[in-house]
């Protein structure tokens, strides 16, 4: 049997948002790992400059094997605002995998302001993939909760979602488009969208939808669950801070001034029922690429899963741990709607808090059957289990720089930083 490392061996590939935290990562691991690849073509804002800045600041000496790939080649571009068919032409002949990760991961703002990064760049995306005579395969990284509309319509405090396109009712995926390219927002599936915790979530659902439709079988679509730092590779610890939701928040919570913070949960306990899953990015990664290698089509679950979830009480006992300032919050949870006006400004951009999901990976667990001994080492495709609790003191340093940019933003925050983080996080 032919490794999965191996099926690399000669493949041209595109991959966008590879500067990213995870792209970044998809990189490292085909350089360093798959089996002689051919071209890797990285599409990037700003070129190779900007490429060889972000990967010194984040990779330190892990950077030195990426940039003197011969193989690797960075293209100047951006796919929200580029003529794809255009400047990607010379590369219709060679292509055999594109790996779609670019995305905006802003929470707040609203579909109009998101819907040509997430939905008309993916779609011209793959409109090129359409017209490359040797493509095999695309890969759409979209999101663990991109199905998180089954939490409302179910009406229970635990969900699970499994490796599946979930359609509205009689599947009205074109019609959805339609009324997208109409209207900034949707009209005659208002009540479906209001479902999603954010306009981010339903964009990647009918992104993959979408996608789905055009094309088929040779479709893979990875969702990630909440993205951390790696536990293994390119070395423990990786991230970046700005793309690590869990750093952020920490970062925004114990930086607050407020006593108190209601958040939303119909749970009857959240402090131990509400759960989190956090996964390590080089463990999305190597799922991204073992599925790619086997053929899996359609969604797969890139999760910690149900053995690895972190309970909120776990999460919010450690952010009080790190918090400086001399008094805590205290969480305030109410069975309200996602959109209330009664949630604290923060816990409006946290609104999955006070839920629990259950996703499945069921494709994964079959994949990892296949493998002989050997091959379950190379692969990093579980979260590894610790016996310590959630410990925010290894990401003191990233915890600081989300705190800096924050502070950018509010004079309230830079003189909390002046008077109890001045030295927090520092060199």
């Amino acid at each position: 049997m032919t490794s999965l490392w191996e099926k690399f061996r000669d493949k041209n590939i595109l991959i966008t948002g590879g500067s990213g935290f995870l792209g970044t990562a998809i990189v490292h691991r085909l350089v360093t790992k798959a089996a002689a690849p051919g071209k890797i073509y990285i599409l990037c804002r700003g070129g190779r400059d900007s490429l060889e800045k972000k990967w010194r600041e984040w990779l330190g000496t892990e950077a030195d094997a990426l940039l003197s790939a011969h193989n690797l080649i960075v293209l100047q571009g951006d796919i929200e605002t580029m003529d794809v068919d255009t400047a990607l032409d010379g590369l219709k002949l060679e292509l055999n995998v594109i790996i779609h990760v670019a995305s905006t991961i802003n929470l707040a703002r609203p579909l109009k302001q998101i819907k040509n990064m997430i939905v008309y760049a993916s779609l011209k995306l793959a409109e090129l993939g359409e017209k490359c005579e040797n493509l095999e395969r695309f890969v759409y990284v979209s999101t663990a909760y991109a199905n998180a509309n089954l939490y409302q319509s179910r009406g229970t405090a635990n969900v699970t979602v499994d490796e599946q396109i979930y359609t509205y009712g009689n599947d009205t995926t074109v019609d959805e488009f339609e009324e997208l390219v109409k209207s900034d927002e949707s009209i005659r599936f208002h009540e479906f969208v209001e479902q999603f915790p954010y306009a981010y979530t339903y964009a990647k659902h009918l992104t993959e939808r979408l996608l789905q439709k055009k094309l088929g079988d040779r479709l893979l679509i990875v969702r990630p669950s909440i993205i951390g730092p790696a536990q293994s590779y390119p070395f423990r610890g990786y991230s970046m801070p700005l793309s690590t939701p869990s750093t952020l928040f920490s970062a925004a919570i114990m930086l607050t001034p407020s006593r108190s913070m209601v958040l939303a949960t119909r749970a009857n306990n959240p402090m131990v029922e509400a759960t989190s899953d956090e996964v390590p990015v080089d463990v999305v990664a190597d799922r991204l690429l073992a599925h790619l290698a086997y053929g899996t089509t359609g969604p797969v679950h890139a999760v910690s899963g149900r053995n690895a979830l972190s309970i909120f009480q776990n999460w919010w006992q450690e952010c009080m741990k790190e918090r400086r300032l001399p008094w805590k919050v205290n969480p305030v949870w109410r069975p309200i709607d996602w959109r209330s006006p009664e949630l604290h400004p923060i816990s409006r951009t946290t609104v999955l808090f006070g839920t629990s999901f259950e996703f499945s990976d069921d494709k994964t667990g079959d994949l990892f059957g296949t493998l002989n001994d050997e091959e379950k080492v190379e692969w990093e495709l579980y979260t590894q289990k610790t016996d310590t609790e959630y410990d925010l003191s290894q990401r003191r340093q990233h915890i600081r720089y989300c705190m800096k940019k924050i502070a950018k933003r509010s004079a309230g925050a830079r003189m909390l930083i002046r008077v109890f983080y001045r030295k927090y996080g520092a060199k």
